[in-house]
């Protein structure tokens, strides 16, 4: 588990996290990072990206102050797929 207290990281913009398989939940604490305006999630287990999600995720209160959220997974085929969860667009990445 990971907690950002108040006044951690103050002026982070950009979060990113990658294939971090045994993180079950969001950082306690994130919705206290007033200037994060990105958070990227990058193969990233689909409970942990599921409670996110804008539409029906009991986490997203957390989140809801990003603007850009958005996860990246590859396909059994191979080709990357970027979900923005602070939408609803889901894109092809060659």
């Amino acid at each position: 588990m990971i907690i950002m207290r108040t006044n951690t990281l103050p002026c982070l913009q950009k979060l990113t996290t990658r294939q971090c398989t045994k993180l079950r939940q969001i950082p306690a604490g994130i919705e206290n990072l007033n200037d994060l305006e990105e958070l990227h999630l990058y193969d990233m287990p689909e409970d942990f990206v599921s409670v996110l999600e804008k539409n029906g995720g009991n986490m997203h209160h957390l989140v809801q102050h990003i603007p850009v959220i958005r996860r990246y997974y590859a396909q059994n085929d191979g080709q990357w797929v970027m979900d923005f969860l602070s939408g609803i667009l889901s894109v092809l990445v060659h």
